[in-house]
């Protein structure tokens, strides 16, 4: 018969072991593509991605530029410079 402490001992010792378990399956159900929602995965190609920034006099360089006018909150808008754009 084991001991209480010898049991906690045996438990602990599994812990590392599904954990392993859990990722190895984890990572080949998701390298193929089998999402939960049955979403096939499809490789991003950044040769042919493109980004539209927006440069103002009103500005601001650190901000996204991705808007094309300044938010409510004056949080983020559009760039002032063009070269803003290499900082990010």
């Amino acid at each position: 018969m084991l001991t209480s402490k010898q049991m906690s001992i045996r438990s602990n010792a599994l812990i590392p072991i599904i954990t392993v378990l859990t990722i190895l399956i984890s990572t080949q159900l998701f390298s193929q593509g089998k999402y939960l929602r049955g979403e096939v995965w499809q490789k991003f190609d950044v040769k042919n991605a493109t980004a539209d920034f927006y440069v103002s006099p009103d500005g601001d360089d650190d901000w996204s530029g991705t808007l094309e006018s300044v938010n409510s909150s004056s949080s983020d808008g559009p760039f002032q410079t063009m070269n803003a754009h290499k900082k990010q």
